[in-house]
């Protein structure tokens, strides 16, 4: 994967801009890999692309065994900010790390035995700041596929970083609460994983705590293929400090955990797309205490590093204030304050983005 991402956030590839050379040219990248890994054209007029615009989306289908008509799609987005007065925005973790492990997968799933259902890989243009999903907004409306016969989407953005500099194991998965098979399964499968003593540490976050404005505001693709009612986990390590300038380059990921999550995601996606039960969304789901205890969790960390971290008396006092809360939250001692989950969500963030090291 580390190689895919160097090539991908190199400055020849000028930060892969929407509607430039350079994002035409990560686009044909992706679907030469695809046509490699022996994955069949999923796009218009039998070719891997979808044309919108000045951009493409770029598909293959791994054709399922039982239910061919039947997918779990695969996503991430080759698009980048491109250059900007000059200077050049290289998106390695953003979103360089997702079309690596989008590949990686495409590769494992190609040379292991047949799924029982199809697997559409995508890989999207124009998500980025400016663009609002716009590509993979356009690949649900378009009709090129049934969402009606879309199992459940996985969608990979911002893989291969830290959010704080402690949570080298710490991948984040979003939007499972929206089906209740796929979300056991999801915890099956974290479980599995914290099993053994090299264990990455997948943890299970309901997607509104990343929404405070509501679901007009998403974060990834995943917002359209929920719109439809779809299905959805939303992996990633988060924003870090480099999120959206122009640090963010290959040398900061952490391709270790890359290639943990990889094999992490193999057999949870191999999991659904050979499970013949079905996968039921749910638009209104509840706000769940779990998310209370993962976010005082990280509260804790952040206090424990604040000399590192140079967090301000202000903010610190106001955790400070506020975590006895969450945890009463988490332990059911109180009612949910879905509000100020999404507030101290929203703080957190910005901790991390004035956490450069």
């Amino acid at each position: 994967m580390e190689r895919i991402v160097r090539y991908l956030a190199s400055d020849d590839m000028k930060g892969r801009g929407f509607g430039t050379e350079e994002g035409r040219t990560a686009a044909r990248f992706v679907a030469g890999q695809f046509e490699k890994f022996g994955l069949k054209p999923g796009g218009e007029s039998n070719t891997y692309f979808q044309k919108f615009g000045n951009g493409f989306n770029v598909l293959g289908v791994l054709e399922g065994r039982k239910h061919p008509d039947t997918h779990i799609v695969i996503s991430a987005h080759h698009d980048h900010l491109g250059e900007k007065d000059g200077r050049i925005y290289n998106g390695a973790d953003d979103n360089a790390s997702g079309v690596a492990m989008l590949l990686e997968l495409a590769e494992a799933f190609s040379k292991a035995s047949k799924p029982n259902y199809s697997i559409l890989f995508i890989s999207f243009e124009a998500e980025e700041l400016g663009k609002g999903m716009a590509g993979s907004r356009y690949f649900v409306r378009s009709g090129l596929y049934d969402t009606k016969k879309f199992r459940a989407m996985i969608c990979f953005d911002l893989v291969g970083g830290n959010l704080f500099e402690w949570e080298d194991r710490k991948v984040y998965a979003f939007g499972s609460e929206h089906c209740e098979r796929l979300s056991k399964k999801l915890s099956s499968h974290i479980g599995q994983a914290r099993a053994v003593s090299d264990y990455l540490d997948v943890t299970k976050v309901g997607v509104y705590l990343i929404e405070p404005l509501g679901q007009s505001i998403a974060r990834s693709d995943y917002a359209g293929f929920r719109d439809a009612g779809v299905p959805f986990v939303f992996f990633t390590t988060g924003t870090p400090w480099y999120y959206h300038t122009t640090e963010d380059d290959a040398d900061k990921l952490n391709y270790r955990k890359m290639e943990m999550l990889g094999r992490f995601l193999f057999d949870f996606i191999k999991d659904i797309s050979q499970d013949e039960g079905q996968f039921y969304f749910s638009p209104e789901i509840a706000t769940d205490r779990i998310d209370a205890l993962n976010i005082a969790k990280i509260l804790d960390g952040i206090l424990l590093h604040k000399v590192s971290l140079t967090l301000d008396k202000r903010t610190e006092k106001y955790i400070i204030e506020k975590l006895p809360l969450v945890k009463r939250m988490a332990s059911g001692e109180v009612s949910m304050d879905k509000q100020l989950i999404q507030w101290l969500t929203a703080r957190i963030m910005v901790i991390a983005a004035k956490s450069r090291r």
